[in-house]
């Protein structure tokens, strides 16, 4: 099997997962501010879906199909800015400024969920 291709059925079989864990970076998000503790936050590549894509799939993005290749230049801007976002909410002092922040926060998280879902679509496509 070609290389990419093995990269890219590796990124469908995780895809769901991956969906699954930002939704619950978010929750967690949300609770350690309810509750008042600090967050362990993480960089756009700590992430599982960002060790996943930067070490294995955005390397070789220009050897896939054009749809996928676009898909996942769709999603990793905001997936970084949806990390540093989550960041910003540690520099701030106020419930009320940490809960704007979380507003942008899930305006990321949501910018992303709909690329998720259409790469996990164009690859099952390709894939199968």
């Amino acid at each position: 099997m070609d290389h990419s291709l093995q990269e890219l059925r590796t990124l469908l079989e995780r895809i769901e997962l991956i969906i699954a864990q930002h939704i619950n970076y978010v929750d967690r998000l949300k609770k350690s501010i309810r509750v008042g503790k600090a967050f362990p936050h993480k960089e756009c590549t700590e992430c599982a879906f960002g060790k996943l894509l930067y070490s294995e799939v955005w390397p070789n993005k220009d050897q896939y199909p054009l749809e996928i290749a676009s898909l996942l230049e769709t999603i990793e801007r905001p997936h970084c800015n949806f990390h540093q976002k989550a960041f910003e909410i540690e520099s701030v002092a106020t419930q009320e400024e940490k809960l704007k922040i979380l507003k942008e926060v899930e305006e990321y998280s949501m910018s992303l969920l709909n690329p998720l879902l259409s790469l996990k679509a164009v690859l099952k496509k390709v894939i199968e």
